[in-house]
């Protein structure tokens, strides 16, 4: 347990998306604070800034780009060897839908 009660996970290494700033921000923060090495993507950059404030890797990209996914998981899995879970922060707007997102209508842009 840390301090503030939380539980800690060990070296795990977690991908988070949308990361630059607010919810998917806060999702890295957290899951720092928890133990897990973040790798993080946004479409603004500013994940690399963050990325380095927290001790992982930080990506420019976007998660509506399929060759922007596997970058991040590709680079992600040659440094640390794996990936242990995932969060994304983004609503994906999809034409004739209120909403979609990865894990409500497929694992790749192409089927969203």
């Amino acid at each position: 347990m840390t301090v503030d009660g939380s539980e800690r996970v060990g070296e795990k290494v977690a991908i988070v998306t949308a990361a630059g700033s607010g919810m998917g921000a806060a999702c890295a923060r957290e899951l720092a604070k928890r133990g897990y090495v973040v790798a993080l993507m946004s479409p603004s950059g500013k994940a690399k800034d963050l990325a380095g404030e927290l001790g992982g890797l930080g990506l420019g990209g976007s998660v509506t780009e399929e060759a922007d996914l596997e970058s991040l998981v590709g680079e992600t899995r040659a440094r640390y060897g794996r990936v242990d879970g995932s969060s994304t922060a983004r609503v994906i707007p999809h034409p004739g839908r209120s909403w979609s997102s990865p894990t409500s209508s497929g694992t790749r842009p192409s089927t969203w």
